[in-house]
C-alpha cells in the first residue's frame, strides 16, 4: 500500500545502501515516512479549522458588519462589475418611470377619448354623457365670453381674427389640445 509509492521505495532504497543500515532494518525511513504523513495530516486539519472558524465569525457578525462586509468586497471588486451593477439599477429604475409614464398615458388617453365623446354629441345637439367627475350643473361655468380666464379671451380673440389652433397655440405657447378644446367648448 504505501509501501509500494515510487518515493518511499527510493527512500528506502538509498537508506538501505548506506553502510550503516546494512543489515538493519529500515527504521529511519519508516520514522521519516510516519512524520511526513503526521506533518500532512496536520496541515489539512489546521485549514480546515481555518476555514470554519472564518465562518463561523462571518455568523456571528451583526447583519449591518455582514452589509458593510459586502459593500467592502464590493468596492474593491473590478470596475467592470461595479459599472454593471449601476447599469442594471439605472435600467431597473428607468424601466419603473417608463411604466409611471405609460400608465399616466393611458389615464390622459382615456381623458380625452371621454372628452372627443362629449364634443362630438355636443356637435350632434345629442345631450353629453356625463363621466363619473361630472355634474349635472355646472356652477363654475362662464355666463358669458366676458366671465372667462385672459388666457381664454386671448384665445377666442386670435380664433375671431382668423388664427387657425396651430398658430394660436404657438402664439399664447399653449398645448395644442388645450386651444383645440377651448375652442370647440365655445362653439357648443
Amino acid at each position: 500500500m504505501m509501501m509500494d509509492h515510487p518515493l518511499i521505495l527510493t527512500l528506502s532504497k538509498t537508506l538501505a545502501m548506506s553502510p550503516e543500515a546494512a543489515g538493519k532494518p529500515p527504521t529511519l525511513a519508516m520514522l521519516l515516512l510516519g512524520f511526513g504523513v503526521m506533518l500532512a495530516i496536520f496541515l489539512l486539519m489546521r485549514h480546515q479549522w481555518r476555514r470554519s472558524a472564518s465562518r463561523r465569525a462571518g455568523a456571528m457578525q451583526s447583519p449591518t458588519e455582514r452589509i458593510d462586509a459586502i459593500r467592502a468586497e464590493a468596492s474593491s471588486a473590478s470596475p467592470l462589475h461595479s459599472s454593471m451593477a449601476e447599469a442594471t439599477e439605472l435600467a431597473q429604475r428607468l424601466a419603473a418611470q417608463l411604466d409611471n409614464k405609460a400608465e399616466r398615458l393611458d389615464q390622459l388617453l382615456a381623458e380625452a377619448e371621454q372628452a372627443i365623446a362629449r364634443l362630438e354629441q355636443l356637435q350632434k345637439g345629442a345631450p353629453p354623457r356625463l363621466g363619473a367627475g361630472d355634474e349635472q350643473d355646472r356652477p363654475d361655468a362662464p355666463e358669458s365670453e366676458s366671465d372667462v380666464d385672459p388666457a381664454t379671451r386671448q384665445i377666442y380673440q386670435l380664433a375671431d381674427q382668423g388664427h387657425d389652433p396651430v398658430e394660436i397655440a404657438r402664439r399664447l405657447d399653449q398645448h395644442l389640445g388645450k386651444v383645440q378644446l377651448i375652442l370647440a367648448l365655445r362653439r357648443a
